[in-house]
């Protein structure tokens, strides 16, 4: 069972949230390379990382392993610092991880407390330090910044305040593909207007001479 975590003092609401699945895990100690993330469990209590699931091998087909919180340090752009590969332990049938993997969360529908459903989880980003949950990456390709003690993570259902409606905002490569398109329809629009004025002066040279 993780303890309740109550600590805020250094977590802002606008502190950039990152995925964890998929990186590196580098030691401290070491500074050598122990293996990849598969999967984050997140506590629904707290709303905060409570182990890190990962193999050592690159296909992700040998032995799994994981890593309680306590032995995380940071998460980083590019990797996850943990202290040392003495906090490793292997996952057998017998173990039973701390709360819910962000793999088991996905599809579950996010809902406002007036009953609005804004979307269903894709993946879930967390505060660097804090390892509470910073952002709701939703299938609809939106995500959600979110105050992890504003939500109610329930079986079915993760619950938030009417006014995460206002919060949604479209992913940065969507904006970007969105801006790729406008300029590309300024670029066809240039070419067409280009076009027609050479038809324009090629008529007026060929009729009024």
């Amino acid at each position: 069972m993780v303890e309740e975590y109550t600590d805020q003092s250094e977590e802002s609401f606008y502190e950039q949230s990152l995925p964890v699945k998929g990186k590196h895990i580098i030691s401290q100690t070491a500074g050598s390379f122990l293996g990849d993330v598969e999967d984050v469990y997140i506590d629904s209590q707290c709303k905060r990382m409570s182990a890190i699931l990962f193999t050592k091998d690159l296909l992700g087909l040998g032995d799994k392993y994981f890593i309680a919180i306590d032995d995380v340090i940071s998460i980083g752009e590019d990797v996850v610092i943990v202290k040392d590969k003495k906090c490793i332990s292997k996952l057998t049938e017998l173990t039973i991880l701390p709360g819910k993997s962000i793999s088991e969360f996905k599809g579950t529908k996010v809902t406002t407390l007036s009953g609005k459903n804004l979307g269903v989880v894709e993946d879930i980003l967390l505060r660097p330090f804090t390892f509470r949950i910073g952002e709701i990456i939703l299938q609809d390709g939106k995500r959600l910044a979110v105050n992890a003690v504003e939500l109610t993570i329930g079986e079915d259902v993760v619950l938030v305040p009417e006014d995460y409606t206002s919060r949604i905002v479209i992913k940065s490569e969507q904006s970007e593909s969105l801006l790729e398109k406008i300029v590309s329809t300024e670029q066809e629009l240039v070419h067409t207007i280009t076009d027609r004025s050479r038809e324009v002066g090629r008529w007026v040279t060929t009729h009024l001479q």
